[in-house]
């Protein structure tokens, strides 16, 4: 235009610099959308990387606290049956009886073991055998009291601790387990001999549960399904 000033070259000029200008402008809008997109990209994939951090969190969380619960019950409960493993027992048989020296309320427990087990077990094989522990067991918690404590120590055998209960409390307990045992309609029929001794502040764990125990063969000798006191 300066070496050719025309009213042409003028508005060939100025067409050129609006064309410039709508170029610049396209070119200044896309950039801005392009980064925009980019920053929408980059904040969906940070709220899906939370989202699945925060899932991965919570699925590990409820998986470590059931694993966790798990582990905890298994350590202290027979799978089972559902009662107290032998090792937790003697554990809380030690502070039951440390609390009765300590208060002098009477303590007492009950051994039980299911009459003729081995005979259920080989004529109906070990999954019955198993159905017979689980409703045993069932019907002895329906039996005793919330706080007594019911233990499996062996394959059938069981004993039940039971606070603030003497011998005669513990005996008439014990009659009424082996009645709702005897009187159940659960095929096949089994039946309970029993023991029941009460504490003797003197005497050491073992020696209270051996006579438990002596009470218990003591109803095994004379012909089962009774309640024998030792």
């Amino acid at each position: 235009y300066r070496a050719s000033p025309s009213e042409r070259n003028r508005l060939r000029l100025y067409n050129e610099s609006e064309a410039m200008w709508d170029r610049t402008d396209r070119t200044v809008f896309l950039a801005k959308t392009y980064s925009e997109q980019k920053l929408r990209f980059f904040r969906l994939v940070f709220v899906v990387f939370g989202v699945n951090l925060a899932a991965l969190f919570l699925v590990v969380w409820v998986v470590r606290y059931r694993v966790a619960g798990k582990l905890e019950r298994d350590a202290h409960f027979d799978t089972l049956t559902g009662a107290y493993n032998k090792n937790t027992f003697n554990d809380l048989m030690s502070r039951e009886m440390e609390r009765s020296r300590r208060s002098g309320a009477p303590l007492s427990i009950i051994a039980l073991d299911l009459d003729h087990f081995k005979r259920v077990n080989d004529t109906y094989g070990h999954k019955t055998g198993d159905r017979v522990l689980q409703n045993v067991s069932r019907i002895v918690k329906k039996q005793i009291r919330l706080y007594d404590l019911f233990c499996r120590t062996g394959g059938e055998e069981f004993i039940i601790l039971m606070g603030n209960t003497d011998l005669t409390q513990a005996t008439l307990s014990a009659e009424r387990i082996r009645r709702a045992v005897e009187g159940s309609d659960f095929v096949p029929r089994t039946s309970l001999s029993l023991g029941v001794a009460e504490y003797e502040p003197a005497e050491s764990s073992e020696e209270f549960f051996a006579r438990a125990d002596r009470a218990l063969y003591e109803a095994k000798a004379a012909g089962r399904n009774l309640v024998r006191v030792g």
